[in-house]
């Protein structure tokens, strides 16, 4: 009976719900055709409860949410095949290489507020428009190609060195 109520989901938004204690609904939501976009914000969630909730494959979902939680780490990403927009805004992320998978894939990723120290192989994304790096720890901007963004955001950051090109010139740049 459960799959006739799930058949029709679009968005999966279970914000602010502790998902591991509700993995059996989940795992019916799951099973069924789920949608394009995942919100999973400010749901408490911590590195070992995305071992759960990604050990499916998402093959139609392009948008996850993970703003909001505590996780350092989001390898477990790796089902989500068609994804282009990630926001990991307000987790405890030191670096987002793991994200490598997606370099041809995302088009906007949000990792404000984490604990970045370099934009690592975020330059490698060809494809990121919008890239949200504000209230890190980044002091050195490197192998970013600037002028393929529409909008970056480099807000409170203490750069002390841009290993680029001038960044000035470009109107839609926050530092």
């Amino acid at each position: 009976k459960m799959k006739t109520i799930f058949t029709k989901i679009s968005t999966a938004d279970v914000t602010a719900t502790d998902i591991t204690k509700t993995i059996k609904v989940w795992d019916e939501i799951v099973k069924t055709k789920m949608g394009t976009k995942l919100d999973l914000s400010n749901s408490s969630l911590v590195d070992n409860d995305l071992d759960v909730i990604f050990k499916y494959e998402y093959p139609t979902v392009a948008n996850v949410d993970l703003s909001g939680n505590k996780l350092t780490s989001i390898e477990k990403l790796k089902n989500c095949p068609k994804l282009t927009t990630l926001n990991l805004a307000n987790n405890s992320l030191s670096d987002v290489n793991s994200l490598y998978g997606f370099k041809s894939t995302l088009t906007s990723l949000n990792v404000k507020n984490n604990k970045l120290t370099s934009c690592g192989i975020i330059g490698q994304f060809s494809n990121v428009k919008y890239l949200y790096l504000d209230n890190n720890s980044i002091s050195t901007i490197s192998a970013l190609n600037l002028s393929k963004y529409t909008t970056i955001s480099l807000q409170n950051q203490t750069i002390n060195r841009v290993v680029t090109e001038d960044y000035c010139n470009y109107p839609n740049i926050f530092a």
